[in-house]
């Protein structure tokens, strides 16, 4: 996004940006898009519990979404 001047003031912010500008232009994954929604909506909810509590399955639900993830998001830095 910085390197399109685009500052987003929230974190919904980043999302509607993301979308509006790199997913809708073919130049960021929806997949990879979808995740990364997944894991705000997950640190929002997150920010605003009086407790934390995830299972096992939880956690491994996102391990592999995750690096796959990291592997794109990487790819495009390059």
């Amino acid at each position: 996004m910085l390197t399109r001047d685009i500052i987003p003031q929230t974190h919904s912010g980043v999302l509607s940006q993301l979308h509006r500008h790199f997913v809708k232009e073919g130049l960021f994954d929806f997949e990879q898009a979808s995740f990364f929604s997944r894991l705000m909506q997950e640190k929002i909810e997150d920010d605003y519990s009086d407790s934390i509590v995830m299972d096992e399955n939880e956690v491994k639900d996102f391990i592999e979404p995750a690096r796959s993830y990291i592997s794109y998001t990487g790819g495009l830095v390059k």
